[in-house]
């Protein structure tokens, strides 16, 4: 094969895996930023009323810090968010409805058939006996809001927009790609809710092997998400030989690693499906909507049912 053949085969392959792993940074990033300006705000507040600190917990880590991040790399990236009004109703009430849906199966999974699928969905939101229902319907109400207002940013303006304008060739290709990246951030350590667990506390308290995990996790990411990018270029195309070049090599073999350590991890968290359900969701919604508050009322939706399903 010539190698002016050669170079452009790679050229043409080498857009997507960039693309792919700058919104996963991008995600990684905001994550960390935000669990950073939570620690240093946090011990500024009197902790008075376990309500109020709660709830400024949530709006630091998820406004503060990634729905700042995302309007930040939006902005940088001169991406744009619609944020009209919400067209094709149905489509937009259709992607509301389906995660709540699936969580219903999944409770229904449980009571008739006795197959759990929901405990660990619910294991963090458990409260007191003594706490009243008028308070953790406000709490869930309030913890719902600043999480949807920050995924629905990340999901639909960083991921989709991204790769919907940079790397795929219809809106539907888009929709599956920010599926598969959804997948990929969800089931690696590079999540919100995992930073914030795993910095909880001071620093020194956290052991080597959970550092040493978050940086396979961040690897084997990148890895996934740039031979996702790869094999999607090479299909797009119908040039197999755009997947095979010797540069990939070590991508594919770090993705297979961490695709089989997840699949053989008997901790792997499955009820992770019902937020990639819960995302790709909203992504669709946007998508067919054309308005940012169509994801952010299936989030809200979504968390909050989370959040009080375990006391209804």
């Amino acid at each position: 094969m010539p190698l002016s053949a050669q170079r452009y085969r790679l050229a043409a392959s080498l857009s997507p895996p960039v693309e792919l792993n700058v919104v996963v940074i991008v995600c990684f990033a905001a994550s960390i930023s935000s669990v950073v300006i939570r620690h240093i705000l946090l011990p500024f507040i009197p902790p008075t009323e376990p309500f109020i600190v709660l709830n400024a917990a949530h709006a630091v880590t998820y406004v503060g810090g990634v729905v700042v991040a995302a309007l930040v790399y939006v902005r940088s990236r001169n991406l744009s968010v619609d944020a009209g009004h919400p067209y094709h109703v149905t489509a937009g009430v259709a992607s509301i409805l389906t995660p709540l849906a699936v969580i219903a199966i999944g409770i229904l999974a449980r009571a008739i058939f006795g197959i759990d699928v929901v405990s660990e969905l619910f294991s963090s939101n458990r409260f007191a006996p003594v706490v009243p229902d008028w308070y953790i319907i406000v709490s869930a109400a309030s913890n719902a809001a600043w999480f949807a207002a920050g995924y629905a940013l990340i999901v639909c303006g960083v991921a989709y927009e991204t790769i919907r304008r940079r790397v795929s060739l219809s809106d539907r290709d888009a929709l599956v790609l920010t599926a598969a990246v959804i997948v990929i951030l969800r089931f690696f350590p590079v999540s919100v809710e995992t930073i914030t667990q795993l910095s909880v506390g001071s620093l020194s308290s956290i052991v080597p092997r959970q550092f040493a995990l978050i940086a396979f996790g961040i690897v084997a990411a990148c890895c996934i998400a740039a031979a996702v990018g790869v094999i999607y270029r090479a299909v797009d195309a119908g040039d197999v030989m755009i997947a095979v070049s010797p540069l990939f090599v070590p991508v594919y073999a770090v993705a297979a690693v961490g695709l089989f350590v997840l699949v053989v991890d008997p901790y792997t968290p499955i009820e992770e499906l019902f937020y990639v359900v819960a995302f790709t969701s909203a992504a669709a919604g946007y998508a067919r909507t054309k308005s940012i508050w169509t994801a952010v009322t299936a989030l809200f939706a979504f968390e909050f049912i989370v959040q009080v399903a375990p006391v209804v």
